[in-house]
Formats: C-alpha cells, sequence, structure tokens
C-alpha cells in the first residue's frame, strides 16, 4: 500500500474512534433534564455522529474499495431514527406531533427503500443486463467495449463541459436563471403577483396547475400525485418498453416519439414559468396528456 492511501486509512481510523465514541455517550446519556425537544435532536445528533464513526472505520477497512458505503450510509440514517425512538419511548414525543413524526417514518422507511433499490439494481445488471447504444445482444466479450478509453473519455468530455458551463453561470451570470421577485423583502400582507420555483421544477409545477377539477379528490391532490408519479415512471420504464429490440438506433417510429416526449417537457417547463391563463393551462394539459402517453405506451 502506497504510503498516501496509508496516512488515509490511519487519518480515517482517528476520525471512527472520535466519533464512535462521542456518538456511543450522546446516545446513551441523552438530554433526558431538558425538554423533550432537546433530546430527542441530541439522541438523532448522536445516531448521525455515530454512524458517521463506522462510515470512516469501513472506509479506512476497505481503503481499496469502497462497494458497501452506500449500505452503511443507509445504515447511519436508520441508527438516527432509531435515536429519534428511544428519546420519544423515555421522554415522550415534542411538539407538534406531526412534524417530528414526519422527520421519524422516513428515517426507518428510506435505508429499508435505498437497500431495495440496490438490490434491484443489481438484479437489472445481472439478469435483463445493461443497454449499449447498438442494442446488439452480449454474447461475449467481443461484443463489448472496455471501460477505458471509451466511456472515460466520453464521460469526462461531457463532465468538462458541463463544468465549464457551470462556471460560466456561476461567475459571469449567476442572476441569469432566478427570479426578481426573490429579491423583494418577505411581506406577510402581500403576496407577488406571479410567484414561480426554480426554472427546473417548471414541468412539475405545470402538472401541478395541470388539474383543475375535484374528481373523487382533490384537484390540488390530483395534481401532486401526477408530479411524483412522474418520477416514478423513470423507474419502471425498462418494464414498460415491450420492443424486442433495445436501441433506439433501429427504431424509427420509437425516435419520433422521443422527440415528441422532449417537446412536450419543453412546453410544460414554459407553462409552469408563465403567469397562468385559461390558454396556458389548456396546452399544459395537452402537453401532459402526451407525454403520459409516450411514457406509459412507449411505441415500438
Amino acid at each position: 500500500m502506497p504510503v498516501s492511501q496509508r496516512v488515509v486509512q490511519v487519518c480515517l481510523y482517528l476520525v471512527a474512534a472520535i466519533a464512535l465514541t462521542g456518538g456511543t455517550l450522546q446516545f446513551v446519556l441523552g438530554q433526558p433534564d431538558t425538554s423533550p425537544r432537546l433530546d430527542n435532536v441530541h439522541r438523532f445528533m448522536a445516531g448521525v455522529y455515530f454512524s458517521t464513526g463506522l462510515i470512516a472505520a469501513w472506509a479506512a477497512w476497505t481503503i481499496r474499495d469502497q462497494g458497501t458505503l452506500v449500505y452503511l450510509l443507509a445504515f447511519g440514517v436508520l441508527l438516527a431514527g432509531t435515536g429519534r425512538l428511544v428519546s420519544i419511548a423515555r421522554v415522550g414525543l415534542p411538539e407538534p406531533h406531526a412534524v417530528w413524526l414526519g422527520y421519524l417514518i422516513p428515517e426507518l422507511l428510506l435505508p429499508f427503500v435505498i437497500a431495495a433499490v440496490v438490490i434491484l439494481h443489481i438484479w437489472a445488471l445481472h439478469i435483463p443486463g445493461s443497454g449499449n447504444p447498438t442494442g446488439v445482444d452480449v454474447k461475449d466479450e467481443r461484443d463489448t467495449l472496455p471501460f477505458h478509453p471509451f466511456y472515460t473519455a466520453k464521460d469526462g468530455w461531457f463532465a468538462a463541459a458541463f463544468v465549464g458551463l457551470y462556471a460560466i453561470v456561476t461567475y459571469y451570470a449567476p442572476n441569469y436563471l432566478g427570479h426578481p421577485d426573490n429579491y423583494i423583502p418577505a411581506n406577510p400582507l402581500a403576496t407577488p403577483a406571479h410567484i414561480v420555483p426554480e426554472w427546473y421544477f417548471w414541468p412539475f409545477y405545470a402538472i401541478l396547475r395541470a388539474f383543475t377539477v375535484d374528481f373523487v379528490l382533490p384537484a390540488k391532490l390530483w395534481g401532486v400525485v401526477a408530479m411524483f408519479s412522474s418520477i416514478l415512471l423513470l423507474f419502471f420504464l425498462p418494464w414498460l418498453d415491450k420492443s424486442p429490440v433495445r436501441s433506439g438506433s433501429y427504431r424509427p417510429v420509437f425516435k419520433r416519439f422521443f422527440w415528441l416526449l422532449v417537446v412536450d417537457v419543453v412546453i410544460l417547463g414554459y407553462v409552469g414559468g408563465a403567469p397562468i391563463s385559461p390558454a396556458r393551462i389548456a396546452l399544459g394539459q395537452a402537453a401532459l396528456a402526451s407525454a403520459a402517453k409516450v411514457a406509459i405506451f412507449t411505441p415500438a
């Protein structure tokens, strides 16, 4: 092992020792003689502290291989939620109850969700296999390309282009993608006439506003469901596409519908960032219906 790597390993062991010791003491002692809220936060941070020590220890032990780091991160979140459970069991649930339960439930569920998604990803790689631009079924290594230099050069070029664009916007036009209303001082007696989120949320904002009629559920709730469904749908696209040809290079109809989906997303972005009007709402509804059709019923 190189000297530099050994130095990093020793530093990680020191961080692990400090974090594990401090996290354990905070978790056991807590702050039961203060308020329930302070004790809850104290034990929560103890779980985060302890899990940081575990991550550092594992990183030091497997300094050459970090494949298990994702699982340890999930375990750290679970420890943080366990700290809240211990605090609730000893000193009660702080006020307001709904807020603290809103913290606790995701902390207990997300680690298992992360682990399940990782397992699903590994299964998808080993059973259906990863895709490739040519769409050729891989039989042996002669049908593949080495990761380096092909993928490293391609991904490195795009990464450098993104960093360059990011630097230009950051240093020369930091307010270009902002909204002027963000500089208006907060006034509880006056609401800005036109409130929009950041530009990358505009398509989702248009989906949220596309539902205007209450049907069984309130229209706003339908908008929220559709907004989150548009994200979850991406995880199911490999199974929704039933074509035996996996690559779009040999599917002309698929290409046309793909660009139709791009146009729909651009239209939704325009509608989400523009002031509300009946015409724009109708345009957003049409674009949403078209995008949903293309995404769900992926043409061959």
